[in-house]
């Protein structure tokens, strides 16, 4: 591999350490306007996977950065102090109860409808961050994305 390449992966190296280590600011007198944050949704089974995913996050990658999860009516509120020792975390939950009109929808019909990929969409739509980064509870965490890169190019290598 030749060392332009290289130099090209450390670069990457150094941007996505800043991007995970950079310290969350307050936009607005607003606690809950940041400039970067996080947004995930879950649901009950998702748990383990979800907390997995945090603890990458906040000890792995060293993550300050504020994160939202998401979800309509679908995880338990005995399970709020197990996700919320990765603070700082809010948990939304997109389909309140007593809400009548949820995203222009019924709230019976934004029940149903508010749940899977559409989560996903409704998470970065009601974001209150200036840059939203949505996260997929089965990411495949890699401690060192300059090894991912040399993985990656040796393979295409091989190939060629």
């Amino acid at each position: 591999i030749n060392n332009r390449l290289i130099r090209r992966f450390e670069k990457l190296k150094h941007i996505t350490n800043d991007i995970h280590t950079n310290n969350t600011s307050s936009t607005s007198s607003s606690s809950s306007s940041f400039d970067r944050g996080y947004v995930l949704c879950a649901a009950n089974f998702m748990i383990p996977d979800l907390i997995r995913t945090l603890y990458e996050l906040r000890f792995t990658w060293n993550s300050k950065l504020p994160i939202i999860i998401n979800h309509c009516e679908e995880i338990n509120e005995q399970n709020y102090p197990l996700i919320q020792h990765f603070q700082p975390i809010t948990i939304i939950n997109l389909c309140p109860v007593g809400k009548k009109q949820i995203m222009s929808m019924d709230r019976d019909f934004a029940v149903k409808r508010l749940r899977g990929f559409f989560c996903i969409v409704a998470s970065i739509i009601n974001s209150p961050f200036k840059e939203t980064m949505y996260m997929d509870i089965d990411t495949i965490w890699v401690c060192d994305i300059f090894f991912l890169c040399l993985v990656i190019v040796s393979k295409v290598l091989m190939i060629a």
